[in-house]
């Protein structure tokens, strides 16, 4: 008798296998699309025949010619006679290319039932050699899902390992797998042994954007080789965006392990697997193998068979039915009497959402999946409530805290831990007092303090529940030296002044995950941002200060400290430069002006030091749209008092000079000229410094039109001595760039500067000018007139005031010395 147990080879879905059997009529047969009245039918006519064939001991698949009766070993020849295919001859004596063609014919003819086709498929696989193989292999990439999945539960039900040629053109599904057929692919090549695949497939799972359906595939089929790899690779899937790849990856490891206790909760399975990863290879295997050897003492077979045959049909009804008739079939099947079918709906409700997002899933959906919340099988219910959560429903969540209030019973773990989740997910006043009483259970600990985290930032704690909490967050941390993120972040939220000092501690504690939860809960707080800087250096800490930094930072510490402390990582530095860029609009201009200085000694970039200081300027201060009147700036977009423009000016100064070090003369100019704009708001020094800007900068442009018409107005309105001392610094600017036009054999322009800066001065130029000039007369005269006897001639630059010439005034002196020298500034046009 050949029964229907699966191939040893092949680990099954071993959820599946411990779900009852067990079916119900309905109250009402009107309420069952007609659909599956049929597949009903179906399944009763297979439990019959499960039961004939039981009670009878009469085989399925073979003839009553006692030739033919099976060896202890089943063959293709028993599973399939000539009758049932239409040769009249043994199918073992013709493996030729005439017989495989009449079965590839029947193979493919839709009309066919799918028993029948499964027979095919089997015979063509075992009975027909390569070249029945090879049919195979040509028709796995057929357009027919019926035919698709024929083939790979063939594939999957061979009693001896499937051959290797079969293995590529599998694998080369895993990008077009309908998502219906995802768990069939996933079995057939959990078939195979190969390393070389297994770590193609571990690549797959980790691929974000990779095809759901081929990630999905990758995920379940890495769950057939309880293995080290196998779970280190399947670890990281538990915190995946996707719903369907957790849920994949958990499964996974049910697989692998044998651990149907544990949740999907992913630091569970990372408990588990840090207690047991360091064991031997050997002590691994055996460990696995007794899990999942525990696990399949408990299958009922025969049943389970039937159940997934059924559970097929309708997978395979609902994708060819039109998808105005999904929705009613989703309907029925959330409410039909076999667990398995109602998992089924959670399945495709999930793939909804994952394809349509939250409209995927219809109002008359949610209120069938809130109605399943009870559902007698914990892991449907279990299954319900995570897709209640990924859907964010706010009745979901209100029922879930209901039943946490009612008690919880003999309600499994993992079941409370979906509760928990649900409603950290959407949070709820019904759904604190049971947190509160699960913060100590070791195992719901942590969902508890998750959920009790999203209902303090909701502000549905009472003063009593808060101070309850509270005890019983202090309590478990202090007596444990390494706390759970989730309880530093909880007793972040809800504690008081003296938990501040344990928070402090923290952030220097060994552990990387404590010492960001305890500055993450320090910044949700809207603490003092100092303690964080401190801590500047440390590669967990510096990112939450970046981004806390940006959002309110204001204090010349915490700049200092960001500004010393660029991250390494690349991806992470335009974060750090919009926080100090956004911290410097908040800083006064003295604590900018020395951050500047500081960036300078560190060798920031000089575009970066632009930005800060354009972001302390104001805002409207940009490089696109600049402000013609800094007067018109409020004080708050300025940093400024209003009555304090010279610090104005400052910055100006600053952010000039770093654009003459950028060669950018032009925006130079432009920030000397919004000076004298200020007008009598700034000292008379601060306006010629200005000035001496504005001449400089043209200069450097060779714009002498505007040079000299700066100087003239310089000049004006000033009293004897302010004028002669005046016309000393404005010589040596024009004096200095004349040199500069020598030095590059510009002689025409050396001669223009002096010719309109001897009209600008006296007759009788002031003494300690007098030389200067004399001197370039000289040079000039050297080039137009050389001479064999002439000494060559000095091309230093003239004297500057306050260098040379011990009459020049120190406010002169400490003028010229402020503006860039002829050295500093660039040598060629811009």
């Amino acid at each position: 008798m050949r029964t229907l147990l699966p191939p040893a080879t092949c680990l099954p879905n071993f959820t599946r296998l411990r779900r009852s059997a067990q079916c119900r009529s309905h109250a009402q047969q009107g309420d069952i699309p007609r659909e599956f009245r049929h597949l009903t039918v179906f399944l009763l006519s297979l439990f019959i025949l499960a039961a004939v064939l039981v009670l009878g001991g009469c085989s399925l698949f073979h003839s009553d010619n006692p030739a033919t009766q099976p060896t202890p070993r089943p063959t293709a020849t028993q599973a399939t006679q000539p009758a049932a295919v239409g040769n009249p001859q043994s199918p073992a004596a013709h493996p030729d290319s005439v017989n495989v063609e009449q079965l590839i014919a029947r193979l493919i003819d839709p009309q066919i039932e799918p028993q029948l086709r499964r027979q095919i498929a089997f015979q063509l696989l075992t009975e027909e050699g390569a070249v029945g193989v090879t049919a195979v292999a040509d028709h796995l990439h057929s357009d027919d899902p019926a035919l698709l999945s024929t083939l790979l539960l063939a594939v999957s039900n061979l009693p001896t390992p499937p051959p290797p040629s079969l293995l590529e053109p599998l694998e080369q599904l895993l990008p077009t797998i309908p998502q219906p057929l995802v768990s069939e692919l996933a079995t057939a090549l959990g078939r195979y042994t190969d390393r070389n695949l297994r770590s193609r497939l571990v690549r797959l799972a980790s691929t974000p954007t990779a095809p759901v359906s081929a990630r999905q595939a990758a995920t379940l089929t890495l769950g057939y080789e309880p293995s080290r790899t196998t779970i280190v690779a399947l670890l990281p899937l538990l915190e995946d965006p996707l719903p369907v790849i957790r849920a994949s990856a958990r499964q996974s490891l049910v697989n692998a392990t044998g651990l149907t206790f544990l949740t999907d909760d992913p630091t569970q399975w990372q408990a588990w697997w840090d207690q047991h990863r360091y064991l031997s290879e050997e002590q691994l295997v055996l460990l696995l193998a007794g899990n999942l050897s525990s696990r399949m003492a408990v299958v009922v077979t025969g049943n389970q068979a039937l159940v997934d045959r059924l559970v097929q049909l309708y997978r395979q009804s609902y994708l060819q039915a039109a998808p105005a008739r999904r929705l009613e079939m989703l309907l029925a099947m959330l409410h039909d009497p076999v667990a398995d079918v109602r998992s089924l709906a959670v399945d495709l409700l999930s793939q909804r959402l994952v394809d349509g997002g939250s409209n995927g899933v219809e109002a008359s959906l949610r209120q069938a999946l809130v109605d399943r919340i009870d559902d007698p099988v914990p892991e449907v219910r279990r299954r319900v409530v995570l897709l209640l959560r990924d859907l964010a429903d706010p009745e979901g969540s209100l029922q879930v805290a209901q039943r946490l209030a009612r008690g919880l019973g003999n309600t499994p773990s993992s079941v409370v831990t979906a509760y928990l989740l649900m409603v950290a997910r959407v949070p709820t006043p019904g759904a604190v007092d049971p947190a509160i009483d699960l913060l100590s259970d070791p195992v719901l600990g942590l969902d508890a303090a998750r959920a009790l985290l999203s209902a303090a930032d909701a502000n549905l704690l009472t003063s009593p529940q808060r101070e309850q909490a509270v005890r019983r967050v202090r309590a478990i941390v202090k007596s444990d030296n390494t706390p759970d993120p989730a309880f530093i972040l909880l007793l972040g939220r809800i504690g008081g002044e003296a938990d501040w000092l344990r928070l402090a501690g923290w952030l220097t504690h060994a552990d990387d995950r404590i010492r960001e939860a305890a500055a993450r809960a320090w910044a949700l707080a809207g603490r003092s941002l100092e303690p964080l800087a401190k801590q500047a250096n440390d590669p967990v800490i510096l990112p939450i200060l970046i981004g806390e930094a940006a959002r309110r930072g204001d204090g010349p510490e915490v700049f200092f400290a960001l500004a010393s402390h660029r991250p390494f990582e690349l991806e992470a530095s335009p974060a750090w430069e919009d926080a100090i860029t956004k911290m410097a609009s908040r800083l006064d201009a003295d604590s900018v002006l020395l951050a500047d200085q500081r960036m300078a000694d560190l060798g920031r970039s000089l575009d970066l030091r632009e930005r800060l200081l354009s972001a302390a300027i104001g805002p409207k201060l940009t490089e696109v749209n600049e402000p013609a009147n800094l007067a018109a700036l409020s004080p708050s977009a300025l940093g400024q008092r209003p009555h304090d423009p010279e610090k104005v000016a400052l910055l100006l100064f600053a952010r000039a000079a770093v654009r003459l070090n950028n060669l950018d003369v032009e925006g130079a100019r432009r920030d000397y000229q919004r000076i004298p704009a200020l007008a009598d708001k700034i000292t008379l020094a601060t306006r010629q410094r200005a000035q001496d800007g504005i001449i400089l900068t043209s200069l450097l442009l060779n714009d002498s039109a505007a040079a000299f018409a700066q100087a003239r107005e310089s000049l004006q309105a000033l009293s004897t001595t302010e004028l002669e001392h005046r016309q000393v610094q404005i010589g040596y600017l024009f004096l200095e760039a004349a040199a500069r036009s020598l030095s590059q054999e510009q002689v025409d322009s050396a001669r223009q500067l002096l010719d309109g800066l001897l009209n600008l001065l006296p007759a009788t130029p002031p003494a300690e000018l007098q030389e200067a000039i004399d001197s370039l007369r000289q040079k000039l005269a050297s080039l137009v007139y050389p001479t064999a006897t002439q000494p060559a001639p000095d091309n230093s630059p003239p004297a500057q005031p306050g260098k040379n010439n011990p009459s020049s005034s120190d406010n002169a002196k400490h003028d010229v010395i402020l503006l860039p020298t002829p050295d500093d500034l660039p040598t060629t046009k811009p």
